[in-house]
């Protein structure tokens, strides 16, 4: 169990702490498969040396023929083989569904990506440039593209990933739980120059996200134009 936990925590997707509602069943159902996974390696492993053993036992032939007379073995492993596949597909299948279909009002955001810069347009018409702006506790979804190449956008904190294809939209949607700022991964091997750019995820209380959109509208007009460069 020692070593689970230390296998764990090395993997960076894994470790990094849950920030939205679908990473918590994420994790449950990483867990079981690794657990069950593990279980089932070192029951084959302990029936591997038990049969070595037995083999160099007076009653290896006597256990033998047990097992090549009883067709009701054969039986009852394939179908509890095939019940624990079809478990564990079910334990993984679940969270991609829920992680695959948006709630019918999640927030739409426009997100386009070039050269490994990432604009995302929201419905009040605001543009903004490597900087995804979001409420917490409000599911948004991405409808993303883009312009050359393909670009992933990756969040480990919300146990995401999509990629962004060139002619075609994907979406990805989400519902943050912690109001803080993450960067925004990108795991495709583009030659976008994705390293040198920090594009990041700022979540806010919604009562905030409504003033900054607010104040982005009014910038736009002219008045407010001090206030561009306003901090979250």
């Amino acid at each position: 169990m020692t070593f689970l936990k230390r296998l764990l925590a090395s993997m960076p997707s894994y470790s990094a702490d849950g920030a939205s509602t679908l990473a918590p069943r994420v994790d449950r159902a990483f867990s079981i498969v690794l657990y069950v996974g593990a279980a089932l390696g070192l029951a084959l492993v302990a029936g591997i040396v038990f049969a070595l053993i037995g083999r160099r036992a007076s009653s290896a032939q006597m256990s033998d023929s047990l097992i090549t007379d009883t067709p009701w073995f054969a039986v009852i492993w394939c179908t509890g083989m095939l019940a624990i596949a079809c478990a564990l597909f079910w334990v993984g299948y679940v969270p991609y569904l829920d992680a695959a279909v948006a709630p019918a009002d999640a927030y739409e955001i426009q997100a386009t990506s070039q050269k490994g810069s990432w604009s995302f347009a929201y419905p009040s018409g605001k543009v903004s440039i490597n900087q995804l702006v979001v409420p917490r506790w409000r599911p948004v979804r991405l409808v993303m593209s883009s312009k050359d190449n393909l670009h992933n956008f990756y969040l480990p904190q919300f146990r995401l990933q999509q990629t962004a294809i060139p002619g075609r939209y994907t979406s990805i949607w989400f519902e943050a739980t912690e109001a803080k700022t993450m960067p925004i991964q990108c795991t495709e091997d583009c030659p976008g120059g994705h390293v040198k750019s920090l594009v990041t995820i700022s979540i806010v209380e919604p009562d905030k996200f409504d003033r900054w959109l607010a104040l982005k509208e009014k910038s736009k007009r002219g008045p407010a134009s001090p206030q561009n460069g306003a901090k979250l």
